[in-house]
C-alpha cells in the first residue's frame, strides 16, 4: 500500500513543481525589480502667493531622486485651473549635492497667466508616474494651491507706444515754451535804441514838469536844467564842466579854436542867465525859469541838427 502511494504522488509532485517554477521566478524577478527601483519623491514649488495680473506665475512639479540615473516616466498632466490659463510648459533636469550625496531633480515647469484680478487656484489633482520604465505605476495626490492676483497700477496699463507719443508731445511743448521764453527774455534784455547826446539831454530836460505856484519846483527845474547843460558841454566839447565855475568854463571855451564864435556866445548867454537866477537874491520867477530852459533846449536842439553835417 505504501509503495503504491509513493509511486503515485511522486510524478504528480514533480509535474506540479515544474509548472510552478516560472511563476516563482517571475515573482522573484518582480520583487528584485521593485527592490532596486530608485525611490522618487514628488513635490510642488511656487515662488510667492501674490502676483500682478501682468506677471507669469511659475508652478513646478519636482521629481526628486537620490539615484542620478533615475528617469521618472509620466505624462504631462492638464492642471485643473481656476482663473488661470497655461502660457507654456517646459522640462529640465538638475543635479545638486545634499548632505554629501548627489540628488537629481526632474522639474516640470508651468507658466500660468491670470485671467483677471482676484483669487486664482490650481485645484487638487492626482499624478500617475513610474520611477523608471520597468517599475510599477504609482500615484501621488497633489493638493490645491491658490494665489492672490492684484491689478496693475493704472500708469502701467498705458501701452508703451502711447507713452512714446505723449513724451514726444511733451518734448515739443517744452521746446516751444523754451523758445518763447528765450525770445521774450532777449527782447526784454535787448538794448534800446542808441540815443545821441542831444536826444538824451533833451529827454532829461523834458522830464521835469514846471509848477509855477511851487517855488521849490521852480528851483529844482532850474538846477536840473543847469546840470544837464553842463554835462552836455562836457560830453560835446570835452571840458570838465561839472567841476569848474561858469566864468572859468567860459575862459576854457574862449581858448578853444574848434568852437565857433556863435556857439561861444550862446553858451555865455545861457550861463550868465543861470548865474543871475541863482545869485540874484530873489526866487526865480516861473517865466524866467521857462525862458532859461527854452534857451538850453534851443541850443542843444540846434546841435542835434548840425551834428550830422561834416565839419560841425
Amino acid at each position: 500500500m505504501r509503495l503504491w502511494s509513493a509511486s503515485y504522488w511522486t510524478p504528480a509532485a514533480v509535474v506540479a513543481l515544474l509548472l510552478l517554477m516560472p511563476v516563482g521566478l517571475q515573482a522573484e524577478e518582480d520583487a528584485l525589480s521593485l527592490a532596486i527601483a530608485p525611490r522618487v519623491q514628488v513635490s510642488t514649488k511656487t515662488e510667492a502667493t501674490h502676483y500682478r495680473i501682468d506677471q507669469l506665475i511659475p508652478f513646478k512639479i519636482v521629481f526628486t531622486s537620490s539615484d542620478v540615473s533615475s528617469e521618472p516616466v509620466f505624462q504631462i498632466p492638464d492642471l485643473p485651473l481656476k482663473n488661470f490659463s497655461n502660457a507654456g510648459t517646459s522640462q529640465a533636469a538638475e543635479t545638486r549635492m545634499e548632505d554629501g550625496y548627489q540628488v537629481k531633480e526632474i522639474i516640470l515647469l508651468y507658466r500660468l497667466k491670470a485671467q483677471r484680478p482676484g483669487e486664482a487656484c490650481i485645484n487638487s489633482f492626482a499624478l500617475d508616474y513610474k520611477t523608471n520604465r520597468d517599475s510599477m505605476l504609482e500615484r501621488v495626490d497633489i493638493g490645491s494651491q491658490c494665489f492672490e492676483i492684484e491689478d496693475v497700477p493704472w500708469l502701467k496699463k498705458i501701452p508703451v507706444k502711447n507713452w512714446i507719443f505723449l513724451g514726444t508731445i511733451a518734448a515739443c511743448l517744452a521746446g516751444c515754451a523754451a523758445a518763447v521764453f528765450v525770445f521774450f527774455a532777449r527782447k526784454k534784455n535787448a538794448p534800446g535804441p542808441v540815443l545821441s547826446e542831444e536826444d538824451r539831454s533833451l529827454g532829461e530836460i523834458d522830464e521835469a514838469q514846471l509848477n509855477p505856484d511851487d517855488r521849490a519846483s521852480r528851483s529844482e527845474i532850474l538846477k536840473q536844467t543847469a546840470t544837464v547843460f553842463r554835462k552836455y558841454l562836457s560830453n560835446r566839447y570835452g571840458v570838465a564842466a561839472s567841476n569848474i565855475g561858469a566864468l572859468q568854463m567860459l575862459e576854457v571855451l574862449d581858448r578853444r579854436r574848434d568852437i565857433s564864435a556863435e556857439d561861444k556866445k550862446a553858451v555865455r548867454t545861457v550861463l550868465e542867465a543861470i548865474t543871475e537866477c541863482n545869485f540874484g537874491g530873489v526866487d526865480p520867477a516861473a517865466d524866467e525859469v521857462l525862458r532859461i530852459r527854452d534857451k538850453v533846449r534851443a541850443f542843444i536842439a540846434g546841435k542835434r541838427v548840425s551834428a550830422s553835417q561834416p565839419g560841425q
